[in-house]
């Protein structure tokens, strides 16, 4: 069983996603799309980006074992089966994004890709997805965001630290929360 990528309602296995040439309104996604072809050829270093989260945002080379121990870890700490569907709602081309990525390919996952956005909705069922806390706290200022947030099974929240406020907040939703912070700096 190999995972898939989902744009925009477009089902690729990772390796198609890899090969074709993508669609007009799929463009923004060219970095993303050499990201997985690198991770599937082999490729054993990448030059990623950080958040910033505590400090300047850093450009940093981070090797293939380290990507997979660190996605394992992950994996194996949230208990996440394989096969499930998860959501990449973050930029694709800083390193919370390619962990998803890695995540997502390592667990031959259906990953459901949206451009970012600060309300990142998706009409598919989602048990797993990262997201920056403004992403969250957008999302829970509104009906459809909690009802799309009591939806997912687990979510981890990265890039910034978390306020009380929103700690108080993601009590009254369903999903298991965690917070990541700083994990590359």
């Amino acid at each position: 069983m190999e995972g898939q990528i989902v744009f925009e309602n477009q089902n690729f296995s990772f390796g198609e996603f890899a090969s074709i040439s993508l669609p007009k309104n799929l463009k923004w996604a060219e970095k993303t799309q050499l990201f997985v072809k690198d991770w599937l050829a082999d490729k054993q270093t990448f030059q990623l980006h950080t958040s910033g989260s505590t400090g300047k945002p850093k450009s940093l080379e981070i090797s293939r074992t380290q990507m997979t121990a660190s996605a394992n870890a992950t994996l194996q700490y949230l208990n996440i089966p394989q096969g499930i569907s998860a959501l990449l709602c973050m930029n694709p081309d800083m390193i919370g994004g390619r962990m998803m990525l890695v995540r997502a390919i390592l667990g031959k996952w259906k990953l459901h890709v949206l451009p970012p956005s600060s309300e990142p909705i998706c009409s598919e069922p989602i048990y797993f997805t990262a997201m920056v806390p403004l992403q969250v706290e957008t999302l829970l200022n509104s009906s459809e965001g909690k009802a799309f947030l009591n939806g997912i099974k687990t979510i981890i929240i990265g890039g910034a630290q978390i306020n009380d406020t929103m700690k108080a907040r993601l009590s009254d939703i369903n999903a298991a929360v965690y917070q990541t912070f700083g994990m590359t700096e």
